[in-house]
This record gives structure tokens, sequence and C-alpha cells, in this order.
């Protein structure tokens, strides 16, 4: 144990690591020290608000982009075989991708929701590792993977390299349990962009 009789002159915190500058009363030489502080910043709690509704949101154009895909890889074919064949081959099966869009174009509903919607995301400063949790399902990826965070306000969007591969780490700001948001974005500095909806 060190005691310390002086004035902290310098605080310097990052990715969980703290280093606290002494100066001592006596002689007025400073000393340095490493202090390990949480290794682990956490958000936790199921969306809310403008924050589900965004992701909500990015869920269901994801939806739209895969439906419309399926639909001309599928849809195409169908009509060609349909005119050398029969009309009703092509009633028979355009009818079912045409009801799957108009499914997949709506917000996934709270069952749907089980697979992707984040009721924990936390970041692993010693694994190096960022990790989302929701009902179903976990998913996980390293921090240097981390493309660009998007500041929206109230809460980020973390991207990642392979954005179209994962795109459901949000983090809504007043679920931070561990951790500040000091901490938070001095771990992504030089990645953080601040988004006016």
């Amino acid at each position: 144990d060190l005691n310390l009789q002086g004035d902290i002159i310098a605080v310097y915190s990052k990715t969980g690591v703290k280093l606290v500058s002494y100066r001592y009363a006596s002689s007025g030489s400073s000393i340095t020290i490493k202090i390990q502080e949480v290794a682990m910043i956490e958000f936790n709690g199921k969306l809310t608000g403008n924050a589900k509704e965004y992701l909500l949101q990015k869920q269901v154009a994801l939806q739209t982009k895969v439906s419309i895909v399926l639909f001309v890889v599928f849809g195409i074919p169908i009509t060609l075989a349909a005119i050398f064949a029969s009309y009703y081959m092509l009633l028979l099966f355009l009818i079912p991708l045409v009801i799957y869009f108009l499914f997949s174009i709506k917000k996934p509903g709270e069952k749907d929701q089980k697979i992707f919607m984040p009721k924990r995301i936390y970041i692993d400063l010693e694994e190096e590792m960022i990790v989302h949790e929701c009902e179903k399902m976990e998913r996980f990826h390293m921090i240097h993977d981390v493309k660009e965070v998007l500041d929206y306000g109230e809460w980020y969007h973390i991207i990642f390299i392979y954005e179209s591969r994962d795109m459901y780490f949000v983090c809504q700001k007043d679920l931070l349990t561990q951790g500040t948001i000091e901490e938070f974005e001095a771990l992504f500095e030089g990645k953080i962009t601040r988004v006016n909806e």
C-alpha cells in the first residue's frame, strides 16, 4: 500500500487502465501509478424508444433487400417457365413470393425480435471483444473489427468492417451499467461520427 500525501495532477484513462500522477506535497516530485479499472463496458437492458425503432427500421430494410433478391432470383425463371408452360404455374409460384415479400416489409413482432434485439451488449477489454446477447442467441466481434461508431445522441450504432453481416450492435446510452461514456468514446477515438437525424 502506498501512502501518497499530495495532489493528483493528472488522470488519463483509456481501455480500462487509468494512469494517475501524484505530486508529493513535501518534495514537489511526482509519481505516476497505473491502476487497473473495470475491464468491461456494459449496456444492460432492452432497447426502448427511438433506439428500438431505429433498429427495427434497419431490420425491415434488410428483410426488404433479401426479399427483393429472392423475388428476382426465383421470379424471373418462374416467369420464363410459365411462358412456355402454363399461366397457372406462374400463379402457383409467384403468389407465395408476393406473400413473402409483403410479410418481409412489416416490422418484426416480439417473437421475431428475440433473434436480433439486444438485451445486453458488453465490451470485454481484456479479451478485446464486443459481445451482443439477445433472447435466443449470442454474437461477438473483435474490437479491432470496428469500422465506425455512429453517435445518434441517445444511442451508438457500432459498425463493423463487414457491415452487412451484423448490424445489431446498437447501444442505448441510458442502459450503460459498467464503465462510462467517456471510456467508451476513448476506446473508439477517431472512429466516432456524430449523426444529426
